[in-house]
């Protein structure tokens, strides 16, 4: 069995739903979907 790990960075300026897509080596493809909630004065934009 394998195993894999990413990570990343996004800017959102209002809330939303993000959604991480994975395709697995036996063809298969899993999503993970999450509402986040953007705070006012996070990166100043």
């Amino acid at each position: 069995m394998g195993l894999a790990d990413i990570g990343t960075r996004v800017r959102l300026t209002q809330s939303q739903h993000v959604s991480a897509y994975a395709r697995l080596s036996d063809g298969r493809v899993l999503l993970a979907r999450r509402e986040i909630t953007v705070t006012a004065g996070g990166c100043g934009l």
